[in-house]
């Protein structure tokens, strides 16, 4: 799944390390990057990944900017090098500060399997093996596209692959403008629909969040790019879009339909 994501964004996209979250490590794609001076922006493209699916994708040769796997305790003294070099101290319920000892804060971790990785200043991107790779699970997909549209499987089994993503995203738009009654369009119809899914009080925020996010990548990464350009797309990287429509088209079906009653 990490190595289909990666896939969605244009050929030869790097995508930047800007943090660590559990056992995940979260990417920005480079570009578009809106707000490269806050990494963290909302308006930033993301992608978080588990650690143990980079660390198989860097051995299976399917990502480069990897330059070496660290083990956990490597991680954690990396994680200390970043605070200040000075002493170190937590504070209690009843207010008392207790010093840390660095040296006990590395103990419990493994120091030979690999834990996380490092990656080089230009970020990852997906390597020619690695989109070889996706491309032979793609083929094998038993996807039904036609959930997006009727007209989007006789596209793709033509070769019109930018086509077939147009369609697809003209598909989302018009079921979002005709659920809201708006004439908006792009990124405003986006932020209008979440905005009246929210105010509904009909799902818990975390979901509205998830669906924000999938729903703005789908108009300001997808359908606004090849809505307004001519783009020459491969049979990958169309069908890992689709995927990920298909996606969003699963939950517009649910919501919108909940909004309708």
């Amino acid at each position: 799944m990490a190595l289909l994501w990666l896939t969605a964004f244009p050929k030869d996209t790097h995508f930047k390390h800007i943090d660590d979250i559990d056992q995940c490590s979260l990417f920005m794609a480079m570009p578009p990057h809106p707000h490269p001076s806050d990494p963290f922006s909302e308006r930033n493209f993301h992608v978080a990944i588990w650690n143990e699916d980079l660390i198989e994708l860097h051995e299976r040769g399917h990502v480069t900017g990897i330059d070496r796997t660290i083990t956990a305790r490597g991680w954690r003294r990396r994680q200390l090098d970043k605070l200040s070099k000075g002493p170190l101290f937590y504070e209690t319920a009843d207010g008392t500060l207790h010093e840390i000892d660095r040296r006990r804060y590395e103990e419990g971790y493994d120091d030979e399997d690999p834990y996380s990785v490092e990656v080089s200043r230009e970020g990852i991107a997906v390597s020619t093996s690695g989109r070889a790779y996706i491309a032979s699970v793609l083929r094998k997909t038993a996807e039904d596209f036609s959930l997006l549209s009727s007209r989007v499987p006789p596209l793709l089994k033509l070769g019109y692959f930018d086509i077939a993503v147009r369609e697809a995203c003209v598909s989302l738009e018009w079921q979002i403008k005709s659920t809201i009654g708006s004439s908006l369009w792009g990124n405003q119809l986006a932020d209008a629909f979440i905005a009246q899914v929210r105010a509904s009080g009909l799902f818990i925020d975390s979901f509205v969040k998830i669906l924000r996010a999938k729903v703005r990548t789908a108009f300001k990464f997808i359908r606004n790019d090849y809505a307004h350009n001519l783009r020459d797309m491969d049979e990958i990287t169309c069908k890992a879009l689709l995927l990920r429509l298909s996606s969003v088209k699963r939950d517009l079906d649910e919501v919108c339909g909940e909004l309708g009653k």
